[in-house]
């Protein structure tokens, strides 16, 4: 005999809140923290696999808002620091239609315009997590080996 798991309407269990049975056997109709309601297979609900709709994933969120979820603005220094995953110390980024970039070529290219063919985008403050557009300029990857040789 298979036992289903019994999930009381009201409740809340890992980000869902029961609303009542679903129309299909195992499943509840759940309503997701962010509002989204949905059928939801209960095991899922009940052991915590399932946490969300895929709100808290970033899935359906447009990039340029997920990108502000990642970004502290420093007042002293004027950088805007990502607080978000770095790959070998610059701010990287993920958002549908593009596996992962630089989070400060996001930003240069959400702010101000395509960053041309052959152009890298240096960091005149010389911080590497920043994102400031302020901060950021297209140049040859010549340029920037020197730049940062005359920084250190």
């Amino acid at each position: 005999m298979t036992t289903i798991l019994a999930i009381d309407p009201g409740s809340t269990e890992s980000g869902w809140t029961v609303l009542g049975p679903g129309q299909r056997l195992y499943y509840v109709l759940a309503q997701c923290e962010c509002g989204t309601v949905r059928e939801v297979v209960k095991a899922q609900v009940k052991s915590g696999r399932s946490k969300s709709c895929g709100c808290r994933s970033g899935i359906g969120i447009p990039p340029e808002v997920r990108f502000w979820r990642y970004v502290v603005k420093d007042a002293n220094t004027g950088c805007w620091n990502w607080t978000g995953g770095t790959t070998k110390g610059y701010g990287s980024f993920t958002y549908p239609g593009r596996s992962k970039c630089y989070a400060h070529r996001f930003s240069w290219e959400m702010h101000r315009w395509p960053i041309p063919e052959g152009l890298v985008v240096d960091h005149l403050c010389r911080n590497t997590i920043c994102v400031n557009p302020d901060h950021l300029e297209p140049v040859t990857q010549g340029e920037n080996v020197r730049r940062g040789v005359r920084a250190r």
